[in-house]
């Protein structure tokens, strides 16, 4: 019969411990449990501390991004509303934002240079300006001499119709050919004009709002997801203006200018284009701010929810969860469990 290491060591410790030396041994053992359980209480309570530390960060960071993000809806409203409010009236900076410059001041050719100013003077009489500008709600038209003379009373989802307005400017009974290559385009400059002009007022209405309602994302991370949709709407509507805009634009210069016969040039506004693109932007940019948001708020909404989990279960008189513990080896296990049944020591003796 074999008795094996850990069995001799047990019972020898087991009869010091009826010699008279085990209540010493188990004062120590429960000094150690006690140590190990004091232990543990203060990493639950690190780890609360850690979780209160990281929920504070999270709001800090959280008005951080508010306010860039608002910052930026500012910014994309003030482009946006230079577009909106862009070639409306003869002023300095409204009449050199522009969408399209058509120049028809040599719509009649001159033979030679001393004919210009009689040509000129045949185009004024018949109603002829000598250019005209293209905005979101109206036109304007002027001379190369004299600048803007006049422009058009705003209208709501107006298009440009470059035959009405050029024979509209004429005297009665004057007319111009105009080539079909122009006037067959017509329907679908007038279907994509009031696209653009309903997706440019719908995404100044709606950067202007979520200026001002940003921070209600602080009240529940579903606002939050709820915002990142509105605000990737809004972006959304100020693409498809901005890219309409170019789109239809460019093609209407190309078609303009690819008329030899006629002498029309027409050139782009660029201070326009570059307030419209930079209204994309910046609502494009506020979008990713709320998506960063959204992620933010679902990691604060994980460590809350474990925070109310854990108050809870007070509530409920059980104990907190503590941290996961390692496994105690076995021959601990088997000393603890030889002090709760009583100090008996069981020998297995092999034959």
């Amino acid at each position: 019969m074999a008795i094996t290491d850990f069995e001799f060591l047990r019972s020898r410790k087991k009869a010091k411990a009826q010699d008279g030396g085990g209540e010493q041994v188990l004062n120590a053992t429960d000094e150690r449990e006690k140590v190990v359980q004091d232990d543990g209480a203060a990493a639950v309570a690190n780890v609360e501390v850690d979780l209160l530390r990281l929920i504070l960060f999270f709001e800090r960071k959280q008005w951080r991004l508010i306010k860039i993000s608002s910052f930026l809806y500012v910014l994309s409203c003030i482009f946006m509303l230079l577009v909106e409010i862009g070639n409306t009236h003869n002023r300095p900076v409204l009449r050199e934002s522009y969408f399209l410059k058509i120049d028809v001041s040599n719509i009649l050719p001159s033979t030679s240079p001393e004919d210009a100013i009689l040509v000129n003077s045949i185009a004024r009489s018949i109603g002829i300006h000598d250019f005209y500008q293209v905005g979101l709600w109206n036109f304007c038209e002027g001379y190369n001499d004299e600048g803007i003379t006049d422009c058009s009373k705003p209208k709501n989802l107006w298009w440009f119709n470059p035959v009405a307005i050029i024979l509209g400017e004429l005297l009665y009974g004057a007319t111009i050919a105009l080539p079909s290559k122009i006037t067959t385009i017509l329907t679908l400059i007038r279907i994509v004009s009031n696209l653009m002009f309903s997706s440019f007022l719908l995404s100044i209405i709606t950067s202007f709002l979520l200026i001002f309602l940003s921070p209600l994302v602080l009240l529940s991370r579903w606002y939050s997801y709820h915002f990142v949709t509105f605000a990737f709407i809004s972006g959304l509507l100020n693409f498809i203006a901005s890219t309409t805009a170019c789109v239809m634009y460019v093609i209407f210069q190309k078609v303009i200018t690819s008329q030899k016969e006629l002498n029309i040039s027409a050139s782009l506004g660029v201070r326009m284009f570059v307030f419209m693109w930079l209204g994309t932007v910046f609502s494009m940019a506020g979008w990713a701010v709320h998506l960063h948001l959204a992620i933010v708020s679902r990691k604060k909404h994980h460590a809350t929810r474990r925070e109310r989990r854990e108050r809870k279960r007070e509530r409920e008189g059980k104990s907190p969860r503590r941290c996961p513990q390692l496994s105690l080896p076995g021959f601990w296990r088997r000393r603890r469990e030889a002090r709760r049944s009583g100090g008996e020591v069981v020998v297995i003796i092999e034959e």
